[in-house]
């Protein structure tokens, strides 16, 4: 061997040491982020053995069947597909495909598998989750450890490398439960993303299933049957047969399929009375709102969207001609305004589009900045025949007296008919007001 075949074999192994030394520190740091998310992650992780402190997800009520010579099987269904309500009832996990893609796809990352090869942060099976509920399960208690993930189609499996004596516990505790994050898809809806862990334990979350064959049990426990197995028996055999006469389970179902079956039979149905539930609030609902409006007291509950919909778009016509009144009304406001305006020479004709312009963008502002102009009167004469006299004499009244209004109620900050009073008190106004009188007297008596 050459002194370059020496030394390039030297930097070999020194590259591979300083790889694993980077690789060995990452993996270090991962199992460090994990400690600290550990204490966090109970908020949104399920776990879904029967523990009082914790919302129950579903357990598959499937249990491990023992091989023919007592040992434990090399994998095991760790959770079916299905949506299963949680037992608060206040959200559904929906496991299916591509869930189940999603944590095997999570379980295969590189980065875990490297952990998992190091020793750390691999997937244990315990009995129970002392891992998450340490108070409901104190001891901790290692059956073994998930190597590896696959789905069928009945849902997700383990291959477990079960520890030595783990068979006296799981003859014990003989129902998987697994504990995962879920993300949340939609309000109520959660779709499991991670796998942390699987507790086994002897309480399936679906209640009133009977396993159809003691996978754990003992043959020399069997009793010989009885009257009333014989009648227990019998009962179940009318329950399988009816069964399969709805089409839920098929001839020559074993354990795990009739119980899932039966399992997901429950759960639905109890998320069906819950969900009619919540239907017939949002029905009261709607009702106390519309009886409002309208008189939908022997309405069918059905009917009440339909209800909702036409007083909803009544309402929104009746906001469209209360729009409509408003922006007429605004425009006859704004006319008033200009005509004012035009008739006391505080404006002139040529400034009358700039001032409605003005006052459709901010009328308050531009009403004051009218109000403050002087006004003007028109000395111009008019071509009104033998009735100019008359009429001039008239017009400058209303204006001077009109010009008096505005500006007694801009210095006193008061409405128009107490300056109309006060402009009657007034000895200059006093003699228009005199000669309005003699004017309307003049034509009441022409007329008569």
């Amino acid at each position: 061997m050459t002194l370059g075949q020496i030394a390039a074999i030297v930097f070999t192994i020194a590259f591979a040491g300083f790889a694993l030394w980077i690789i060995m520190g990452e993996l270090r740091k991962m199992d460090r982020r994990n400690q600290l998310h550990q204490r966090h992650r109970e908020r949104r992780t399920r776990i879904n053995a029967k523990a009082p402190e914790h919302p129950l997800m579903f357990a598959s009520g499937v249990s491990i069947q023992l091989n023919a010579d007592g040992s434990l099987p090399e994998w095991i269904q760790i959770a079916p597909f299905g949506d299963w309500p949680t037992r608060d009832k206040k959200a559904v996990q929906q496991f299916n495909s591509d869930a189940a893609k999603q944590v095997i796809s999570w379980f295969n990352f590189w980065p875990r598998r490297i952990a998992r090869l190091a020793n750390i942060n691999t997937v244990k099976v315990w009995v129970g989750h002392p891992d998450f509920a340490p108070d409901e399960w104190p001891e901790r208690i290692d059956l073994g450890s998930i190597v590896e993930l696959k789905e069928d189609e009945q849902g997700l499996n383990a291959r477990v490398e079960w520890n030595a004596g783990a068979d006296a516990h799981v003859a014990q505790h003989k129902f998987p439960s697994v504990a995962w994050d879920c993300d949340e898809v939609a309000p109520g809806v959660e779709v499991p993303a991670l796998l942390w862990s699987v507790g086994m334990w002897h309480k399936p979350n679906i209640k009133s299933v009977r396993p159809v064959i003691n996978a754990a049990g003992d043959e020399s426990d069997a009793d010989k049957p009885t009257d009333e197995t014989q009648t227990e028996t019998n009962m179940l055999n009318k329950i399988l047969e009816a069964l399969r006469g709805a089409g839920i389970t098929n001839e020559g179902d074993d354990e795990t399929a009739v119980l899932g079956a039966v399992g997901s039979l429950i759960q639905n149905l109890a998320w069906k009375r819950e969900e009619k539930q919540r239907q017939d609030a949002i029905a009261a609902q709607m009702r106390t709102a519309l009886n409002a409006v309208a008189d939908v007291g022997e309405l069918p509950d059905d009917q009440l969207p339909d209800q909702v919909v036409t007083q909803l778009n009544a309402q929104v016509a009746e906001v469209a001609r209360l729009n409509e009144r408003i922006t007429q009304l605004n425009a006859q406001r704004i006319n008033a305004v200009v005509e004012r305006a035009l008739e006391t020479g505080r404006i002139i004709k040529a400034d009358e589009e700039a001032v409605r312009t003005e006052l459709n963008a901010d009328f308050d502002a531009a009403l004051e900045k009218l109000t403050a102009r002087p006004v003007q009167l028109n000395t111009s004469s008019l071509n009104i025949g033998s009735h100019k006299p008359g009429i001039t004499q008239a017009a400058e009244r209303f204006t001077r007296l009109n010009a008096w209004l505005d500006e007694y109620q801009q210095t006193h900050g008061c409405d128009r008919d107490s300056a109309w009073k006060a402009s009657e008190a007034d000895p200059q106004m006093k003699g228009i007001h005199e000669a309005m009188k003699a004017a309307d007297q003049a034509r009441t008596t022409a007329a008569e």
